[in-house]
């Protein structure tokens, strides 16, 4: 216990609640299996006390700490308690008695805030207590030889005598007009007996060490990264200002039912994939394209919205469609190192592309006539269009898009309560609700089962022009049937597993068996076309054991997921239309979509009694020996 913690505690008629409000506080981190050291001071209190459970440590030393401190008007309570970075508030008003013990609650769980990271944990602080306003944040750092400061106050009002304001503001003209604003009502300090610090850091250590309430969910920060660059996604209007949009406001939402706080963590799409797999935040959220290159690093929802990308040029009377902008006098800007910079590159390779950094930036040159062009999306073009006043010829559509969260690759059972969440929210109409909020004529329900459930055959086929070439690299044979086996063995376990933990039915095991054998009949067609084409260069290669092969046993795992929620009795015709409409994988034609469509109406199709299914017929595939 090296540094300095100051907790100012402004309180009258302490109530007893805050006892009990110390504890949940505590719980929380016990949820989390945390296992703070206790302290001398701390140990010799808990034995003083005679305590057989850390919870009556707790107690104990809360009892003694709220008799002997609280029992005035208010105190500075200034104790010792490890930390490597100060933690710093603003200015609280405290009004009535739920308010007063909200302002204990908040120190003792700043306390526990700071023990947390001393032992390398998430942050798991509860949320402030109802009653308890907090305004004017100051969250900066402050150096580590200059702890931080507090000072309480009061001015009579209210029925309970006082309101009080303090501070742990490290800003010293702050500082002194707090300080000046408190001297005509702030009583003398009395001595601090030294038999105090013992309990209240008792109850510090103890709260973070003591066993948990399995029934008790952490309340952990989920760290979502995102570029507030992207409107209507996620955009800001500076650096420092919360992130706002479409995909912030749908997580809002489940954080809000799963009772979870959101951490916003800006990227730029350059560095999203690096960032993801150095954990950098648990899953990013900025209208994120689903790219083959980022199902390789991470794991994708069940797609939250859908999009085409366009280009959008000045004099509108030039431009004949997209073959008139591919010239090398055509200027055309694109936001770097996204998804549209390689779309842009493909779409227009004699064009001159200018890549830039800031999103935000990109239609500025071309409101500056600094291009010809821009490339965007049918959500982004409008709000483009509208500040560009001017006309712009809308060109394309260049591509269809998915746009779905990235979670980190080891996250499974959160990517898993996110589809459930995604899933429900899009039968309830919420999700539409929200589509038409944000994203004005992205109606696509794309977080239905079966259009998720193509959508996730489309991922994993998206994928095999990559696992052709690298295997052709590696000298490895395009068909494996020990890793068929495995795959298939694996979807099996999980399908049994999910219809366990859901408590619904599986379908027979012989029709899915015929769905995965049905994919990899397809895949194998995909590598062998791909292997054989000239024109298909990937500029990176994934590794094949470490990345993408992992990557096809997660995106495994939602299709059993998947599989499940489908609704019973799907026609057959209607399938295989919305498969050719979904499967948008390279290489694929008519016949392969068909043969996947063909698998999975059967899935839900009646059984007669004693008839096994027969498997649905597969595409020649071409595909070495």
């Amino acid at each position: 216990m090296k540094e300095d913690f100051l907790a100012v505690v402004a309180a009258h008629e302490p109530e007893a609640a805050v006892g009990h409000q110390l504890l949940d506080a505590a719980a929380h981190l016990r949820a989390r299996g945390h296992r703070a050291r206790r302290s001398r001071p701390a140990r010799a209190a808990a034995t003083a006390a005679g305590a057989a459970r850390p919870r009556g440590a707790v107690a104990v030393a809360f009892d003694e700490f709220r008799q002997e401190e609280l029992g005035r008007n208010h105190q500075v309570l200034h104790g010792r308690v490890g930390f490597r970075r100060e933690q710093h508030f603003g200015v609280a008003d405290v009004d009535d008695r739920v308010a007063q013990t909200g302002v204990l609650v908040d120190d003792v769980r700043s306390g526990l805030d700071v023990l947390d990271r001393q032992h390398g944990c998430a942050s798991t602080l509860p949320a402030i207590p109802d009653g308890f306003r907090r305004t004017e944040p100051d969250r900066a750092l402050a150096p580590a030889s200059q702890p931080a400061r507090g000072l309480a106050g009061g001015t009579p009002t209210g029925p309970f005598g006082f309101r009080s304001v303090w501070s742990g503001c490290q800003k010293r003209r702050r500082s002194r007009r707090l300080e000046d604003g408190a001297k005509a009502v702030k009583p003398a300090r009395t001595a601090r007996p030294a038999h105090l610090w013992g309990p209240l850091l008792a109850g510090l250590c103890l709260a973070a060490a003591a066993a948990a309430d399995p029934a008790a969910p952490p309340a952990v920060a989920l760290r979502v990264g995102t570029s507030a660059d992207y409107a209507p996604f996620s955009h800001a209007k500076n650096d420092r200002a919360q992130p706002e949009g479409f995909d912030v406001a749908l997580l809002r939402a489940w954080a809000a039912e799963r009772g979870r706080r959101l951490e916003f963590v800006r990227f730029r799409w350059p560095h999203l994939a690096g960032e993801l797999g150095a954990g950098r935040f648990d899953l990013a959220a900025s209208g994120i394209t689903v790219r083959p290159e980022r199902s390789a690093v991470g794991r994708f929802t069940v797609p939250v919205a859908e999009t085409q990308a366009y280009a959008l040029a000045r004099t509108p009377e030039r431009w004949g469609g997209s073959a008139s902008l591919d010239r090398p006098q055509i200027k055309i800007a694109v936001n770097a190192g996204g998804y549209l910079e390689q779309l842009a590159r493909a779409s227009f390779p004699k064009a001159t592309l200018v890549a830039v950094r800031d999103n935000d930036a990109v239609i500025q040159l071309l409101i500056d006539e600094r291009v010809e062009a821009v490339v965007t999306d049918s959500v982004e073009a409008p709000l483009w269009e509208a500040r560009a006043e001017q006309p712009l010829a809308r060109i394309g559509p260049l591509s269809r898009d998915r746009k779905a969260w990235l979670v980190r690759s080891d996250a499974g059972e959160l990517a898993a309560d996110l589809d459930a969440w995604l899933l429900a929210r899009e039968a309830d109409g919420t999700l539409a609700k929200m589509r038409e909020e944000w994203l004005r004529g992205a109606a696509t329900r794309t977080a239905e089962p079966l259009r998720a459930l193509l959508a996730a055959l489309d991922e994993r086929l998206a994928l095999m022009p990559l696992v052709g070439v690298v295997k052709r690299r590696d000298g490895v044979a395009l068909v494996v049937p020990e890793r068929e086996k495995l795959v298939l063995d694996r979807a099996l376990a999980d399908l049994r597993t999910e219809a366990k933990r859901s408590g619904r039915e599986a379908p027979p095991e012989p029709r899915v068996r015929a769905l995965f054998e049905a994919q990899f009949e397809v895949a194998r067609l995909v590598q062998s076309r791909a292997v054989t084409d000239p024109a298909y260069q990937p500029e990176t290669l994934p590794d094949l054991e470490n990345e993408l092969r992992p990557a096809l046993l997660r995106i495994g795992e939602r299709t059993a997921r998947l599989v499940l929620a489908l609704p019973p009795s799907l026609d057959s015709a209607a399938v295989r239309a919305m498969a050719r409409d979904e499967l948008r994988a390279p290489y694929l034609g008519a016949e392969q979509r068909d043969a996947l469509a063909d698998a999975i109406a059967a899935l839900t199709s009646p059984v007669p009694a004693g008839d096994a299914p027969a498997p649905p017929s597969s595409p020649a595939t071409g595909a070495p020996p």
